[in-house]
């Protein structure tokens, strides 16, 4: 028998859940929306500049423009579905309900999720000069005839990880995804997301409904939802999902570089840049700096953004999803 605290317990949840969604949908349609305001306006100027042979390079400028921004807007519609299919999972999941699920037999559904998934962040990856690197995948012909998973509930899973992985990377930084053969069983995947970023607790438990971590908080990103869906899904596939973290640096490696090119240092700061120089040199020796740093240049960031966060400490966070 349910009592007057089961039902208020449960309305709270619905609220929350119904707050994360109107959340969600504000974020992802507030871009669309003004991505295609812009896409408008560009067309309106491209329309008026055709009639005009002595504007071509205006109208060539103007189209790559508008070409850029029709990508954009695509991306932030097909952000927008996943994520509306994650509330939906959410809510269903919160209330015990699961939802049912078909097998798949195509070897080809790993590498057609993630090279989806990557072409709808890639707006994102390029605005914080990140690298998405994936790593060639091979299995055995055992091992490709025996795996069956839900390609949907996959792409939602990954979807949930790679986006806490773009949206929490430090700028500059590689984000690896990458796909291996189980040792014990051909019909199982271990599949590992490998990011530079900020740190990610390891106690506590940020698998649970609208955990935030003390930084994700602080960064102002994210409701705790994506981890609960991405633990939730997986266990339903009879799988594991687990992760690690570990400090790297104490400060913000990509910007390390940054900082002693730009020559950056005052007279006030030369205690850092000592500091900064032999942090590279030990960086360097390892190669942990070339696994660390995407060769994506900066192309859009200040001297004040690099002083500014250039003491934010740098973890390696790795999620590994077997299923």
């Amino acid at each position: 028998m349910r009592t007057s605290n089961d039902k208020e317990s449960t309305d709270i949840r619905i609220e929350q859940l119904e707050q994360a969604l109107r959340l969600y949908i504000h974020e992802v349609s507030h871009h669309a929306l003004t991505v295609e305001y812009v896409l408008q306006r560009l067309n309106k100027k491209a329309e008026a500049t055709t009639t005009s042979t002595s504007n071509n390079n205006v109208d060539v400028t103007l189209q790559n423009e508008i070409n850029y921004l029709s990508d954009n807007l695509q991306d932030s519609l097909r952000v927008l579905n996943l994520l509306e299919s994650n509330i939906r999972i959410g809510l269903n999941l919160s209330h015990g309900l699961f939802s049912h699920y078909e097998d798949y037999s195509d070897v080809n559904i790993y590498r057609d999720v993630v090279f989806k998934l990557k072409n709808i962040h890639q707006h994102e990856l390029n605005h914080k000069n990140l690298s998405f690197i994936t790593p060639k995948v091979t299995f055995t012909d055992d091992a490709k005839m025996a795996y069956k998973t839900s390609k949907k509930f996959l792409e939602l899973i990954l979807f949930n990880i790679i986006n806490n992985a773009v949206k929490f990377s430090h700028r500059g930084t590689n984000i690896y995804v990458e796909c291996v053969q189980t040792e014990t069983s051909p019909t199982y995947r271990k599949i590992r997301v490998v990011d530079y970023g900020i740190h990610v607790e390891e106690t506590g438990n940020p698998y649970a409904l609208y955990y935030r971590g003390v930084e994700s908080a602080l960064s102002n990103s994210g409701i705790g939802l994506g981890l609960y869906v991405a633990q939730k899904l997986v266990s339903q596939l009879g799988g594991e999902i687990y992760h690690r973290c570990s400090l790297i640096s104490c400060f913000h490696i990509p910007f390390i570089k940054e900082y002693l090119g730009r020559q950056l240092n005052e007279s006030t700061e030369c205690e850092l840049t000592c500091k900064l120089h032999e942090e590279s040199k030990r960086l360097m020796k390892n190669d942990t700096f070339n696994r660390i740093v995407s060769n994506q240049k900066f192309n859009n960031i200040s001297n004040d953004e690099i002083r500014s966060n250039i003491y934010m400490p740098t973890y390696e966070t790795v999620f590994e999803v077997v299923i």
